[in-house]
């Protein structure tokens, strides 16, 4: 298993593990072994290493169990992933890779995802609902200065890519089901798939500009008399 850390850890050491794992009710409680260690240069501060860990002390039922729990979890992410249009020119090995760096986030309404000048932690992918993206001080009614978001689209790519703190905050204004791509697992695509990164790379590069497209027409839209 690959996990994001915050500190390193010594090769061959030993590290308790508490996972809450999707159709379980009560977390597990794991021994696992360091057996790889690796550095994340362009990371956040709260995910500067990659750690792979080899369980040990685990039942062969057990461990049956978990791993079927979580590749029907990437398999369902991928599902959800080949019905955005950004990514019908990626390949089935760069979704698929793709979900195992993916999770879901459910909002209520109301709910905040993140806040101006908060660290960037991922990519944001609106499978249901709508979300608005505003500076703190702008009020609902300042439609200009704000942006709704909703299902098939994408935001956060610049503050996740670039490692800049987010710029707007982010509220649900119904209830919200999202797939993250974690800043981590973009630097393991970076290292270990960097032509699946490159891939998704372009298309980000395309939501970008698209985005950056609609705020200009709509800020600058000629007067006429």
């Amino acid at each position: 298993m690959l996990l994001a850390s915050s500190k390193s850890f010594l090769l061959g050491s030993l590290a308790e593990l508490e996972l809450q794992v999707p159709g379980l009710t009560n977390p597990l409680h794991l021994t696992g072994m360091i057996a790889r260690v690796r550095p994340q240069e362009e990371a956040s501060e709260g995910a500067r290493y990659l750690l792979a860990i080899r369980f040990v002390q685990i039942s062969t039922a057990m461990s049956r169990q978990i791993r079927r729990i979580v590749t029907q979890a990437v398999l369902e992410i991928g599902d959800l992933l080949r019905e955005f249009p950004a990514f019908a020119g990626l390949t089935e090995f760069d979704l698929l890779t793709m979900s195992g760096i993916c999770h879901s986030i459910h909002l209520a309404k109301g709910e905040l995802l993140v806040r101006h000048g908060e660290e960037a932690r991922a990519i944001y992918l609106v499978v249901k609902g709508l979300l608005r993206l505003a500076p703190d001080d702008v009020e609902d009614h300042e439609i200009e200065c704000q942006e709704v978001v909703g299902c098939g689209q994408i935001f956060g790519e610049v503050s996740a890519l670039t490692g800049l703190p987010h710029d707007l905050t982010v509220k649900a204004l119904e209830a919200t089901h999202l797939i993250a791509i974690s800043g981590s697992g973009v630097g393991f695509l970076k290292q270990s798939h960097p032509e699946t990164m490159l891939r998704l790379m372009e298309v980000f590069m395309r939501v970008t500009g698209l985005r950056v497209r609609r705020l200009t027409r709509r800020l600058f839209t000629p007067i006429r008399n």
